[in-house]
């Protein structure tokens, strides 16, 4: 089961990421050009973050499957000799929940925007926070807390 949703989890990822992008470019465009909100900019609100919350539901799924998570609860000391578990017990997590926080706030703010351009100002602003945390805290095959098969014994 653990493998399953490790895959699924990093398969939508990239799902949310391009309408997450997609969403700010338009968010961005509108901002810029002084156009209307439109139907298409709330569709693609509303499926960036369907997705986000999709994705948040699936890792707290795969955090309690998780045996990183289990190991480093069991000896949370251990994060002092590898840094993967510290990252995937409680600073991956954290900041992905703050990161849709802030995606709910921005679509919050939005719908109770009187003006086109508020309501473009609220997603730019809390997206464009939410779009930085997330890209820091993916697991890249370069960054330091990259998954690295370090645990194999447990």
């Amino acid at each position: 089961m653990y493998s399953t949703l490790l895959f699924l989890h990093s398969a939508l990822r990239w799902v949310f990421v391009v309408l997450l992008v997609a969403a700010l470019a338009r968010t961005y465009w509108g901002m810029l050009r002084g156009v209307g909100f439109h139907k298409m900019d709330r569709w693609l609100q509303i499926s960036a973050a369907s997705a986000g919350h999709s994705q948040l539901l699936v890792g707290m799924i795969l955090y309690f499957h998780s045996p990183f998570v289990e190991y480093f609860w069991m000896d949370p000391a251990v994060s002092d000799s590898n840094t993967q578990f510290l990252f995937f017990s409680v600073i991956h997590v954290v900041g992905m929940m703050l990161a849709m926080m802030m995606m709910s706030i921005g679509v919050a703010l939005s719908k109770r925007a009187t003006s086109h351009q508020q309501k473009f100002r609220a997603v730019a602003l809390y997206w464009s926070i939410a779009l930085l945390l997330i890209l820091l805290l993916i697991p890249w095959p370069f960054s330091p807390w990259a998954y690295r098969p370090l645990w194999r014994g447990i």
